[in-house]
């Protein structure tokens, strides 16, 4: 299949048949609203936007009335091809916060060389201890109120057949230390990988090599011919780069975070 490795990266605007999503699909602005008894900005975002640069302060002025009717943090994906190519700077001088800079990583599959750690046990997230523990794994600062909504939340999304975002928990001697999630591309035989949070006390033991490991094992046996994953720059990507993982382009995410929600 030849395919042109960027557009591994563009999202199906369609949504999650197991999420109530409202979705927004024009030639020059993509974006989506999840809402979320969280409040997390994750849970809603820009996906595409192409304007000129005479048009592009309208078309940020419109993206914040959009979520602001709808009292919601959200992200913005600036890929480094992005139309105008300041996008980024204009967000910032609007107030949004650089979340992460990121490698658009692609590998073929099957992966060979990752670190694996064979005292590292991976399951998937399919019941309600592995729910709890992955929750807790994934959100340690969060108050249990919070985590309490994330969990019936993700209940109900677990509980749905045809959902496409799956989850994977890592144990070490029993006790959870690590999560990961997945989705299958719906365009092509590919796999995205998302997420992958190690509680600091158990960093640098091969849990992060693990998870991708197993996902990327899943997405073979499901007949998928590629990897990819947004890696930050800091951390994971130079990990993936050197395991057969290579950039095809960059991104920025930014963030208009619930306080500056809540007051616009």
């Amino acid at each position: 299949m030849n395919v042109d490795l960027r557009r591994l990266f563009d999202r199906d605007p369609r949504p999650d048949p197991c999420e109530p999503t409202e979705v927004v699909h024009r030639d020059d602005l993509v974006l989506w609203h999840r809402p979320s008894a969280t409040r997390s900005p994750w849970a809603s975002g820009v996906l595409h936007y192409r304007w000129t640069e005479a048009s592009a302060d309208r078309g940020i002025d419109e993206v914040l009335s959009y979520f602001a009717a709808r009292d919601t943090p959200f992200t913005w994906h600036v890929p480094d091809d992005g139309q105008p190519s300041d996008l980024g700077a204009r967000l910032r001088a609007r107030g949004f916060i650089l979340e992460a800079q990121t490698d658009m990583l692609v590998a073929d599959l099957p992966i060979v060389g990752l670190r694996i750690n064979p005292a590292i046990d991976v399951v998937d997230v399919t019941d309600e201890r592995t729910l709890r523990d992955s929750v807790l794994v994934q959100h340690p600062d969060w108050d249990d109120e919070r985590r309490d909504r994330l969990l019936r939340e993700r209940r109900a999304y677990l509980g749905c057949a045809g959902h496409l975002r799956h989850f994977a928990l890592a144990y070490l001697d029993g006790r959870p230390i690590a999560s990961a999630r997945w989705r299958f591309s719906t365009r092509f035989r590919a796999i995205g990988l998302s997420g992958a949070e190690t509680l600091p006390a158990y960093q640098n033991r091969g849990a992060y090599s693990t998870l991708v490991d197993y996902r990327a094992r899943i997405a073979l046996a499901r007949g998928c011919q590629y990897a990819t994953i947004l890696a930050d720059v800091r951390t994971s990507a130079p990990i993936l780069r050197k395991r057969g993982f290579a950039s095809v382009g960059t991104a920025e995410i930014y963030v208009w975070p619930e306080t500056r929600s809540s007051s616009s």
